[in-house]
Formats: C-alpha cells, sequence, structure tokens
C-alpha cells in the first residue's frame, strides 16, 4: 500500500512538481520504475502530466500506480507578500505591473487566462519592482495573475480588452 503525496506544479511550463509516494507494507527491498523511466523512490522537478509507478517488492510482488501532476491554482497570501499594482485595469495594448509593499520583490510571475491555460510563466529579473507586458495579440478576456517569491504567492486579475 502506498499513501501518496503529489506536489503540482506552478505553472504550464514550469518542472517544479513532484511525487512522493510512502510505502506502508510489502517486504523491503522496494524497486521503483516511474513511466519516464527514472527508478527513484521520489519524482522530483516534473512538470505538469501523467505519471506511473510500478513498484516491486523483496518477494517480486508488483504494483501499480497513476499519478496526474496538475497546475496548483490558489495562492498563499501571507501579510507580509509583496501586493502588486496591476494597471491599466482594463488594458488593451501593455499591462504593468508594479510590486509594492516588501523588500524582497517577486521572483515570478505567471499569468492565466480564464480557462486555466497558461499564457504568461516566466521569472522576474532580479530587484525587478515594476514589469511591463505586451498584451496587444492576447485575446479578449479576464486573465488571473500570480506573482510571488520565497515567503509565498499572492494572485490579482486584469481584464484585456
Amino acid at each position: 500500500m502506498v499513501k501518496d503525496s503529489v506536489h503540482h506544479a506552478t505553472c504550464g511550463v514550469c518542472a517544479n512538481g513532484a511525487i512522493l509516494p510512502s510505502i506502508q507494507g510489502g517486504l523491503p527491498p522496494f524497486q521503483f520504475l516511474w513511466s519516464n523511466g527514472a527508478t527513484t523512490s521520489t519524482l522530483s522537478a516534473i512538470g505538469p502530466g501523467q505519471y506511473g509507478l510500478t513498484i516491486t517488492d523483496a518477494i517480486g510482488c508488483q504494483h501499480q500506480y497513476a499519478y496526474l501532476v496538475t497546475v496548483k491554482v490558489g495562492s498563499e497570501e501571507p501579510s507580509d507578500l509583496l501586493q502588486c499594482s496591476i494597471a491599466p485595469n482594463p488594458a488593451a495594448h501593455t499591462v504593468r505591473f508594479a510590486f509594492i509593499g516588501s523588500t524582497v520583490p517577486a521572483t515570478w510571475l505567471r499569468i492565466l487566462d480564464a480557462q486555466g491555460r497558461t499564457q504568461y510563466c516566466a521569472p522576474t529579473l532580479p530587484n525587478t519592482l515594476t514589469l511591463e507586458l505586451d498584451i496587444q495579440n492576447w485575446p479578449t478576456g479576464l486573465y488571473h495573475c500570480q506573482w510571488g517569491n520565497q515567503r509565498g504567492w499572492a494572485s490579482g486579475k486584469f481584464l484585456k480588452m
């Protein structure tokens, strides 16, 4: 029996997800074979997707497990996390993110469309306090933004007209 812990990726192209199975029962030592060819007991630095795991114990009993790593949607907003001013809002050509309220600037920014698809996902430059994006060719609609640093994540929205 396996007790699972899946850590979802922070964006559609981010390889920062992980699967951490914890075996309960069976006869050690165990052998692990992941669908991507890895033979480690855990799988880390992975992007969103489906992953399979076959565990074989010392007497040859095999068990197979399937995992789905998705994009983490939601936010954690500690009170000391930086805030962000998003302007203009609504926007047509460019949108500016002005990070305020923290001595530690955002180190990552991701933007999802209303269907949860990643429109933009990239690290920010060190000590970046403002970031301007050209959104002229983006589809019209509501966009969910998430920014963060080592203290956590915060979120906001803007409307593309």
